[in-house]
């Protein structure tokens, strides 16, 4: 996979790393949520 960051105007360095950091981790399922009703 390939990401591309836009650059414009008033840009920070957490707009590049935010998601960055999330896009480049590898998916992985998200645990499976429980609920107990009373």
């Amino acid at each position: 996979m390939q990401i591309a960051i836009l650059l414009f105007d008033r840009f920070t360095a957490l707009d590049a790393v935010g998601p960055y950091d999330v896009l480049s981790r590898p998916a992985t399922p998200a645990p499976p949520l429980a609920r107990h009703k009373p």
